[in-house]
């Protein structure tokens, strides 16, 4: 779905698929060779306790109907985005699967935990996490390029985004969430695809054509000084990540644990049917814990938190 410039939010909300209506000013890439920060162990996002986990789970399943329904996640950038107590408790306490929100939800809190390095005063970063409507306007016919949301999520970051190696890009495939790493030091993709099977090969090599041509519009349009390697000279990788007797509801978590743990080559940490539900526990204590959360969460849940 797409806003026309007569449905534009009057209290100045970015909402999804809006086009971009006014100038902007290109990203100017700084002069000179770029830094680059190579993967390492520091780069891993740091564990929660799971005393906190346990409590945060516990508190979930305890608080009332009417605690559930009220408004626990409201985040303003790149677009207008509202979760739900239930919606919250569905996906990361019950295992129900995730939807584009949950999505985009994780990977705005994965963009605010990743470690920034100073490379001859540059801020640098390994990851860029893209969220889910750069992919659905690009396989829906749309030029992401011309969505406001999508603009917010190359110029709205305090790092050097043209420094990043991997850009990550979620992608949903035949009912599946997909984790699209295009690796911009090495001109490859790597398709991180939880339902791995020889017959989805070729739907993923047409999808990551036409993203990468999406991206690399993009970063024509809104930076000055940045050209990605030519898509003919773009690789695409396969790799199998072990997944044994996971169902389909939990794949979305599958995939959001590759795209943070997923080093270039291979995953840093596994996971199976004995870790996943401990999986998305701990992501829940990343979206409680959003930062320029504009809703207020349950109070035995923010006591757990502290």
């Amino acid at each position: 779905m797409h806003v026309t410039e007569e449905s534009i939010d009057p209290t100045g909300k970015v909402l999804y698929g809006q086009w971009i209506t006014r100038p902007f000013k290109e990203n100017v890439v700084p002069a000179g060779p770029l830094q680059y920060v190579p993967w390492s162990l520091e780069l891993r996002h740091c564990k929660h306790e799971p005393d906190i986990i346990h409590a945060l789970i516990d508190c979930c399943n305890e608080l009332s109907e009417s605690t559930v329904r009220r408004e626990w996640l409201v985040h303003s950038l790149p677009r207008y985005l509202v979760l739900i107590g239930s919606e919250i408790i569905s996906s990361f306490v019950e295992g129900k699967d995730v939807d584009s929100d949950i999505i985009d939800a994780v990977f705005r809190r994965y963009r605010q935990i990743d470690v920034t390095h100073l490379c001859s005063g540059l801020p640098v970063r390994w990851h860029h996490f893209m969220e889910t409507d750069f992919a659905m306007n690009c396989l829906a016919g749309y030029n992401p390029e011309r969505i406001l949301p999508v603009l917010n999520q190359f110029a709205h970051v305090d790092y050097c985004l043209p420094s990043c190696q991997m850009i990550v890009v979620p992608v949903l495939v035949e009912h599946v969430w997909c984790a699209y790493m295009f690796d911009m030091h090495h001109a490859e993709v790597h398709v991180l695809d939880p339902a791995y099977a020889s017959s989805r090969y070729h739907a993923h090599q047409e999808i990551y054509k036409m993203l990468l041509r999406a991206l690399c519009n993009s970063v024509v349009c809104f930076f000055e000084g940045w050209l990605l390697n030519p898509i003919e000279s773009w690789k695409l990788h396969y790799p199998m990540l072990f997944l044994a007797d996971i169902n389909r509801d939990e794949t979305g978590f599958a995939m959001l644990h590759y795209a943070r743990n997923f080093n270039g080559v291979q995953l840093e940490e596994a996971v199976n049917k004995d870790s996943i539900m401990s999986i998305r526990h701990s992501m829940l204590v990343d979206i409680l814990m959003m930062e320029d959360n504009a809703a207020q969460l349950p109070e035995s849940l923010r006591r757990c938190l502290c």
